[in-house]
């Protein structure tokens, strides 16, 4: 996991040039373009409410509403600062996604959107993920996979994230008590990711084996 200051940094920095979606490949240039896809691979049910585990500024799930104005977000963050730029008519929550003060079975769904490789474990968030959906309630995480090398090195160095080995996606999800439904390998552009490395070929090394991915599970 990033250090706070490190991240409240990169934060402000993305924000000063109008980077709200934090997220590193992108389906579509637009913002809200590139959330419809996502929308669309998702496939909520109506009135549906859904917790946004390291939801960023926000964002994602303002959009999703903006689509689907029957959805309810719950937002989990850990950094304040991202936090405190989300929006105000949203239930905001500045707490770790690996100790979460939700009741058990208080929601339809959980979505991790480029943040399970943020956390200490995958396992762990995704186990406290399931305690807080209700039984057949649903887990959409779009994020990357590691293929080939396991070496996370650099990206925990300058990322703080660990990307999980892709031929342990259905172990890992078994183990926290999904049943593992599917997954995708969408295509999409990193350029804004890319751009704001300072050097930009770091970020082609840290993902040079790695891919973004869409997967879904269901509580057992």
């Amino acid at each position: 996991m990033m250090d706070q200051d490190r991240l409240t940094s990169a934060s402000r920095g993305a924000l000063a040039r109008g980077i709200r979606v934090l997220q590193g490949c992108r389906l579509d240039p637009g913002d809200r373009d590139h959330m419809a896809i996502l929308l669309e691979h998702m496939a909520p049910e109506e009135g549906s409410n859904w917790v946004d585990l390291g939801c960023g500024f926000g964002e994602p799930a303002r959009l999703l509403r903006e689509l689907r104005p029957d959805l309810n977000f719950w937002l989990v963050n850990n950094n304040s600062f991202q936090l405190s730029q989300a929006p105000p008519d949203m239930a905001t929550f500045c707490c770790d996604m690996h100790e979460l003060p939700f009741d058990d079975e208080a929601f339809d769904g959980a979505m991790f959107l480029y943040s399970l490789c943020q956390s200490d474990g995958f396992v762990h968030a995704l186990r406290e993920a399931w305690r807080v959906v209700r039984p057949g309630g649903k887990l959409f995480v779009f994020d990357c996979a590691r293929f080939g090398s396991d070496d996370d090195t650099l990206s925990l160095q300058h990322l703080g994230a660990r990307f999980i080995p892709f031929d342990t996606l259905r172990v890992v999800n078994r183990v926290a008590g999904w049943d593992f439904e599917a997954f995708v390998l969408p295509r999409g552009s990193n350029e804004v990711f890319r751009s704001m490395f300072v050097d930009p070929e770091l970020h082609d090394r840290i993902f040079s084996e790695v891919r973004p991915i869409i997967w879904w599970a269901r509580r057992r």
